[in-house]
């Protein structure tokens, strides 16, 4: 909290979610930075964790802004109550149907991922592969769109760029080596030829 004027004077985007953990001080913090921070914005992970069930109420403290939420389907199903399998057989409609409540570009993660933006477009990304379900690949897939959003304050336009050029760096991981060796570290190397 001593550090929060002074992060939020050189930002130019906040990502929140990754490894905060589900907790109240999570979502105290989530809440005091959405108040505090009127710029662009990206949540994932347990940033939209502890809003479960109260998408509205996460809508309403994202506002007017350009934002990214970039959920899996669990993720989604929580957030929405809504069970998994019912997630994954309506993913268009979910992705659509949370872009609009929430007013931000959603990102369901996923084989395909499911890009959907409030004023209704909505866009695939097929590209990935296996080496993507490693642990903290959203959280890759999350840094690249945030970077993106900051230097754009374009949320559909980022969170698509972000999607094809993230499923297309696990795509290269596994055709510079094997699916079932490659490591996350082997993604994130292959950002570079993918760029």
């Amino acid at each position: 909290a001593e550090d929060q004027d002074r992060v939020l004077h050189w930002a130019h985007v906040l990502l929140l979610g990754p490894g905060l953990g589900r907790t109240a001080m999570t979502r105290a913090l989530v809440e005091r930075l959405l108040v505090a921070w009127r710029g662009p914005v990206l949540l994932d992970a347990d940033a939209l964790n502890v809003f479960e069930g109260e998408p509205r109420t996460l809508g309403s403290l994202l506002g007017a802004r350009p934002a990214i939420v970039t959920p899996h389907p669990v993720e989604a199903g929580r957030l929405l109550r809504m069970p998994v399998a019912t997630v994954l057989e309506r993913r268009f409609d979910v992705g659509a149907e949370l872009a609009k409540m929430l007013g931000v570009t959603v990102v369901l993660k996923g084989p395909p991922t499911i890009i959907s933006s409030p004023d209704g477009r909505v866009a695939v990304s097929a590209a990935g592969a296996p080496t993507l379900g490693t642990a903290g690949s959203g959280d890759v897939l999350s840094g690249i769109a945030a970077t993106l959003l900051g230097q754009t304050h374009d949320p559909f336009g980022a969170a698509t760029s972000a999607a094809w050029i993230h499923g297309r760096a696990g795509e290269r991981a596994a055709e510079l080596g094997s699916v079932r060796g490659s490591s996350l570290g082997d993604v994130i190397a292959a950002l570079r030829d993918v760029w």
